[in-house]
């Protein structure tokens, strides 16, 4: 019981949606009851384990720029991967997913298209939503990475990340050997010395950062290919602009005109 408790654990601290998850153990529910019907096993130990409405929703820890450049500079081979995730807020999946043909580094206007995802199998499919599907501007930084990356790649070429076979890479490569790892050397750990972040924290870091910048919150909503604004709001609202704020500038405003 408890190994299948931290297992299930483990694919909402990975970023994997509780929909997902959900059918995620569904399936090791499904394979273990087989194994006892054929007496493999004494008893099915995941049967009881289920997922609460509210497990998703802890405390939003979001990394700060200094620990994120930190992370960048200790992350090796895996620092394109990372670049690209914590400056276009791009999901695990999508990142996986992720090909060469998605992505255009003229000068002018350098985007990116997200077109399809990578479960956790190595499956290709579309994106969470329609909202999933979309084209994020690409900040120089991640232009440059890229552009290194992409000449670093055996060809040819279809994956951006690929693993050594040139395949989609498993989350738990990306998760542990990657980002992990580079906390680790980084000095970003918690209390008892362990890596503070999941993937998806870099995706909080990408909306903090373009809510900084001062895009609106349906702007945020699109970057981010949330299906709904109430799904933006619900996640990063408090990061927004409060009343208050807003007041300042308004009254800022006035001012500069009647005095």
């Amino acid at each position: 019981m408890p190994a299948v408790t931290d297992f299930s654990d483990e694919l909402l601290r990975g970023g994997m949606s509780l929909a997902t998850a959900r059918k995620v153990l569904t399936s090791l529910k499904t394979l273990i009851s087989a194994a006892q019907n054929r007496g493999l096993v004494a008893q099915n130990v995941a049967s009881t384990v289920r997922f609460k409405k509210d497990d998703r929703k802890k405390e939003l820890v979001i990394p700060t720029k200094d620990e994120v450049r930190r992370i960048f500079d200790h992350a090796g081979k895996w620092r394109p991967i990372l670049i690209t995730a914590a400056l276009t807020g791009l999901r695990s999946s999508e990142l996986r997913g992720l090909m060469w043909s998605d992505v255009d580094l003229d000068p002018k206007m350098p985007v990116l298209q997200v077109r399809r995802r990578a479960d956790y199998t190595g499956a290709l499919g579309a994106p969470k939503s329609r909202a999933g599907t979309r084209t994020i501007p690409l900040a120089p930084p991640v232009v440059n990475v890229l552009k290194e990356h992409q000449l670093a790649l055996p060809k040819p070429l279809r994956f951006v990340f690929p693993n050594g076979r040139g395949h989609v890479e498993f989350h738990g490569n990306i998760q542990l050997r990657g980002f992990a790892r580079a906390q680790l050397k980084a000095g970003v750990v918690d209390e008892v010395g362990k890596p503070k972040f999941s993937m998806h924290a870099l995706r909080h870091f990408f909306a903090s950062w373009v809510i900084e910048q001062g895009f609106s919150p349906k702007k945020v909503q699109a970057l981010l290919g949330h299906a709904t604004i109430a799904m933006t709001f619900d996640r990063y609202g408090h990061l927004f602009p409060s009343l208050e704020d807003d007041h300042a500038k308004f009254v800022a405003g006035a001012l500069t005109i009647v005095r």
